[in-house]
């Protein structure tokens, strides 16, 4: 017989028992979200399944198909016991914007994000002031205007207000353009009422232990970015500014300000390197290493990036002390099937999605890539330093390639150069990791190790400055973030089936050939495919969007790459801010991160409330607005504030907008007076993907009136009615107008009676179908096709 040649290697199997256990067990989550069924009827399938493979014990393909319906079933008992524990508190109608007091506990550790403290309720009972009883359920808090130190576990007595609001537009409903009629539920406390009562403090000794490690790191400036090393040790990433966020995910580091499997591996190196010398067996060793994490988890709250990330690391680590063969893929999947057993709903969610996808990419790839390089680079043993360049530019190249998909899917858009930026961004992160760690523990110990705390601060705080400076830098390059827009699913399956195919050639001739010619196919699929070819080379497309902002205004321009215009800012009543509540979800919902220019028709409240909400929380490139408020907006704004009249245009790649009113001349236009701003609003024509939207701010007769006599110029296939709806419409201007379609942006049930039936009268009069924020919600309009979509879909079907 002869013996087998030694170039041709033993072939892997197709996958290991892990990865098919988690394709069962993630099949049964999925089914859980569209089959409801009684958990315990589940478990009691699961358990007789299991005896069933007990009792058989056969390996064949019926044995196989009898465990993968046992781990199906699995899955499905665990999404649905995950879709019961955190089903949300049912509300009666009639409590809605009810005064009453509700006591819970408090479920997560609360957030503080645009001067506001948000938490979530785990409801025990409800006093309306006439009845008192019993109930279950989760309810979202937010209390306006207010940052308290409240803890996770304690128990609250809150009064406040239910409050019934629409879910914030998502991505996935511009692209399909299916608004369904969809509502939450929350329990908001306004400045006029009083803060929860704490009935019994939370008793958790993380959360009491987070807060101390918290206040540690006040002591020291760390180069005035305490915020940044909070994020990156205790896993508080409340204090980043949102301009620090942008910057970071436009250079591709943003995963190093989240507490991840980065700073969860960093400190198992760390900890590890401590732990060896020690004269103790290799198991008692895991064990310390085991409880060292576990506790750093707990510090952080346990949040599913960092509990994923510690049985990651525990799985994957747990052999090299057992010295045991390392399987790392049934590993990492082993690990995944845990995370997904706790966390079903994490499955959804693009950071387990993100953090799985980079490590199994970097474990599957990293050693063939490396040896490959090393054979390419002359095959001789290469410095220390090169080395270990070598190895970080693979990390960030495989991380990069791995997480491609998820990104563009989730976010619709990739850091052109994250590969490059990761080189130094995450020796930086192990720097800023290990010594900030190193400067809180010498803190703690007092004023003997004190001069120690004070130096790693010192070095803690310029790692800080060079990260920071790393992306200002990085993200100011021209072209830094490409722009993928909507991600067919062809591309996504084509990637993974790239990134499978290589995982089952490493160490084989047919890695190389898998690794040049899949993408290629891809690619050439891709560009030859009518559909995508017409997307990419056809006409420029773009979107309106008219915010549901109660008695006020506010409209989203869309065009390009996630490329955005907002018209209007929407009012903010009391404790009510309609930009907090609806717009910037909305925004990070469809993935936009910045906007292009805010037009601020006039200084109005209902139009305005939201402007400084948006500007602080979001980069804003320009603000523009009449002249005669441009020196009162810059002395808040600074030079971003640029000041328009009529005739004035702003042209960009799907169209431009062109400024109609008002103009220069102080008779006609008295802009001066307060009881003037109203026909003072700026008036303004956006063209885009061929067709026309004309905003026009509140003017009444006044202006409408000499305007009707411009013809062509006003001409428009979307009109914003003006004031509201308000019965100073001018006929002569609706002709003139002549829109197809006409929106109206009022409160229902506002004290003004807008809109008002002479209007409505005069628009059906001029054959332009009407849509209403108070009674259609959001109204979403897709250029040229002019497909037009609501949040109240039953009611947009009946009137289409």
């Amino acid at each position: 017989m002869n013996p087998k040649p030694e170039s041709v290697l033993p072939k892997r199997p197709l996958a290991g028992p892990a990865m098919k256990a988690s394709l069962a067990f993630i099949t049964g989550i999925i089914l859980a979200g569209h089959i409801s069924s009684d958990p315990h009827k589940l478990l009691l399938l699961c358990g007789a399944g299991i005896l069933l493979l007990i009792v058989v014990r056969r390996h064949d393909f019926f044995g196989s198909l009898c465990a993968f319906a046992v781990l199906g079933l699995a899955g499905l008992f665990a999404g649905n016991v995950d879709n019961h524990l955190g089903k949300p508190l049912e509300i009666p109608h009639e409590m809605i914007n009810a005064t009453l007091s509700i006591e819970g506990h408090i479920a997560d550790s609360p957030r503080h994000t645009y001067g506001n403290t948000y938490y979530v309720l785990n409801c025990t009972r409800l006093d309306t002031g006439d009845a008192d009883f019993n109930v279950s359920g989760k309810l979202p808090c937010v209390l306006y205007g207010r940052t308290i130190p409240l803890t996770e576990g304690s128990t609250v007595l809150v009064k406040g207000k239910i409050r019934r609001i629409r879910y914030p537009l998502k991505l996935s409903d511009m692209k399909s353009g299916s608004l369904q009629r969809r509502y939450t539920h929350r329990l908001t406390v306004g400045a006029s009422l009083p803060e929860p009562v704490i009935v019994l403090p939370g008793t958790s000794f993380f959360s009491s232990l987070r807060m101390r490690l918290s206040r540690l790191i006040d002591r020291y400036p760390y180069g005035g970015h305490r915020e940044i090393l909070r994020a990156m040790t205790i896993g508080a990433r409340d204090g980043i500014p949102q301009e620090i966020r942008v910057r970071f995910a436009q250079t591709g580091i943003a995963h190093i300000l989240a507490v991840s499997g980065l700073h969860v591996g960093i400190l198992a190196v760390v900890f590890m390197f401590l732990l060896n010398p020690l004269p103790i067996f290799k198991k008692y060793k895991f064990i310390l290493l085991l409880t060292a994490l576990w506790l750093y988890a707990g510090i952080c709250g346990f949040r599913p990036p960092v509990t994923r990330s510690v049985i990651m690391v525990s799985m994957l680590i747990g052999p090299l002390y057992f010295e045991r063969m390392k399987n790392t893929e049934n590993s990492l999947f082993a690990a995944l099937i845990a995370v997904l057993a706790v966390n079903p709903h994490a499955l959804y969610g693009a950071s387990l999605q993100l953090s799985f996808t980079a490590v199994w990419t970097i474990t599957t790839f990293y050693t063939p890539l490396t040896n490959l390089l090393y054979t390419r680079i002359n095959g001789k043993t290469k410095p220390w330093i090169i080395q270990k360049i070598i190895g970080i530019t693979v990390v960030s190249l495989l991380a990069f390639a791995g997480t491609a998909p998820v990104a563009a899917v989730h976010f619709g858009a990739l850091p052109v150069y994250g590969i490059i930026a990761n080189l130094p961004g995450i020796p930086l992160a192990f720097l800023i990791v290990t010594a900030g760690t190193a400067s809180i523990i010498a803190t703690s110990a007092g004023a003997v190790t004190a001069p120690l705390a004070a130096v790693l601060s010192f070095f803690t705080g310029v790692s800080l400055r060079m990260l920071t400076w790393l992306s200002d830098f990085v993200s100011n390059l021209p072209c830094s973030t490409l722009e993928t827009g909507p991600v067919s699913l062809l591309t996504v399956i084509g990637v993974i089936a790239w990134l499978y195919s290589l995982s089952r050639s490493t160490g084989r001739p047919v890695f190389k050939k898998a690794l040049l010619f899949i993408p290629m196919i891809v690619m050439l699929v891709i560009t030859w495919n009518p559909i995508v070819s017409a997307v990419r080379y056809g006409l420029s497309k773009g979107v309106v969007v008219f915010f549901d902002v109660g008695q006020g205004d506010a409209a989203l321009i869309g065009y390009g790459q996630n490329r955005a215009f907002l018209i209007d800012t929407g009012p903010h009543f009391g404790s009510t801010s309609y930009a907090e509540t609806v717009i910037l979800p909305t925004f990070e919902n469809l993935g936009i991160t910045a906007l292009d220019g805010i037009f601020i028709s006039h200084i109005h409240a209902d139009h305005t409330g939201g402007l400084a909400s948006i500007v602080n929380n979001m980069m804003v490139g320009r603000i523009f607005c009449g002249t005669t408020l441009r020196d009162s907006l810059a002395s808040l704004y600074g030079d971003r504030v640029t000041g328009l009249s009529a005739g004035d245009s702003i042209a960009f790649n799907e169209g431009g907008m062109l400024i109609l009113s008002p103009g220069t001349n102080p008779s006609l236009y008295p802009c001066d007076r307060p009881s003037a701003e109203n026909n003072c609003s700026m008036v303004m024509r956006c063209d885009i993907a061929g067709k026309r939207v004309l905003f026009t701010g509140d003017i009444q007769t006044d202006i409408q009136k000499p305007m009707a006599s411009w013809g062509y110029r006003l001409r428009s296939d979307i009109l914003k009615i003006p004031h509201h709806g308000a019965k100073s419409l001018n006929q002569d201007f609706i002709r003139a107008v002549a829109p197809a379609v006409s929106i109206i942006s009022c409160g229902a049930g506002n004290r003004y009676g807008h809109p008002a039936r002479s209007t409505l009268t005069t628009l059906s009069g001029a054959d332009s179908h009407i849509w209403r924020t108070d009674l259609d919600g959001a109204v979403m309009i897709k250029l040229p096709d002019f497909s037009i979509s609501t949040f109240e879909s039953n009611y947009y079907n009946h009137r289409k």
